[in-house]
């Protein structure tokens, strides 16, 4: 230890030889760092819009049906993202006006900044919206 700190503290130049790639490397993974905190929230981003934009449909149709889940696939495929990777939890069709609706969305984000060091990091991703139905159903 002592003869590292001798190389790095040294007046010779040798010192800066070893400095320069150290730090040059850490400001690396700290801006790839950044960038998947960028990535993780561009994503948490993307996933809300897509609830978003799925909420309405459930309000107007009262609730979460088979043509409504065809829909938020192929909007967050539009988004980049990938369904198979999400798990949706939704009020299922046929509740009444008035009533609330909710979409729950849950994924994973792979943090790969830390991947150079032998680390596999995931980032959980929970996004909910709620509202209400519009259509009144007469019984």
């Amino acid at each position: 230890m002592k003869k590292i700190l001798y190389v790095l503290r040294s007046i010779k130049g040798e010192g800066m030889t070893i400095t320069i790639p150290i730090l040059i490397l850490l400001f690396a993974v700290f801006t790839y760092f950044g960038l998947d905190v960028y990535g993780y929230m561009s994503t948490k981003q993307k996933i809300r819009s897509v609830a978003s934009e799925t909420l309405e449909i459930m309000k107007a149709d009262n609730g979460y049906s088979y043509e409504t889940e065809q829909y938020f696939e192929e909007l967050a495929r539009d988004y980049g993202l990938d369904p198979s990777q999400m798990i949706v939890t939704a009020t299922p069709q046929r509740v009444q006006r008035g009533a609330t609706v909710s979409i729950t969305i849950q994924t994973t984000y792979k943090v790969l900044s830390l991947k150079p060091f032998g680390k596999q990091v995931t980032a959980e991703i929970d996004v909910f919206q709620s509202g209400l139905a519009h259509t009144y159903f007469r019984s």
